[in-house]
């Protein structure tokens, strides 16, 4: 009866973690020609479905990276957007425009930024990265200028959470009574 109120316990927290597995952090990836390339991670909270794109609306609120332009390297971080609702934002330096807003498409597929992109600090300057529907765009203003287009790779990082809630879940099937295990779990053992 105990080690059925322990894996009830056990299983009820793995399913209540499952949830929350979705990523609220992107793992991202730039290249463009001419040896450009930029690498990082971005933070951001869910602000609501965008029914024009058909995707979830997430507003980046912290950012870290690299970046190497071809003849600057160096560290990146995001330039929050001071707009809780991801309206857009003139940038400090008055480089660009930004809302720092990262488009999750509801059904599926890959991760993208609009029109107004992401801005971050770089080198003293800002670095902006930006779609207009002809591909990822990015210009800086540290000199000397660059910009370009490239490829913008972005993946949601769930996994610690996922991977925590598949444990719970396993360990929660392995206390079962042997006879209420699925066959799979049967033949495994507890350590």
């Amino acid at each position: 009866m105990k080690k059925i109120l322990i894996a009830s316990l056990i299983l009820g927290g793995a399913i209540a973690a499952i949830p929350a597995a979705r990523a609220d952090s992107f793992n991202f990836y730039f290249s463009a020609p001419g040896g450009v390339s930029g690498s990082g991670t971005l933070v951001g909270t869910d602000i609501g479905y965008d029914a024009i794109y058909g995707t979830d609306d997430w507003l980046i609120s912290s950012g870290t990276g690299t970046f190497d332009d071809g003849s600057v390297t160096g560290s990146i971080s995001l330039i929050a957007n001071p707009n809780a609702d991801g309206s857009s934002e003139l940038s400090p330096l008055g480089f660009a425009v930004y809302d720092d807003i990262l488009l999750v498409p509801a059904s599926g597929g890959s991760q993208l930024i609009d029109y107004n992109g992401l801005l971050f600090s770089f080198e003293g300057g800002e670095l902006s990265f930006w779609d207009i529907g002809f591909g990822p765009q990015w210009a800086e203003s540290v000199e000397p200028l660059g910009t370009g287009a490239g490829d913008f790779t972005i993946t949601p990082e769930p996994g610690s959470l996922l991977l925590m809630g598949t444990g719970l879940l396993g360990a929660a099937l392995l206390l079962l009574p042997k006879g209420r295990r699925p066959s799979l779990v049967s033949s495994a053992s507890l350590l």
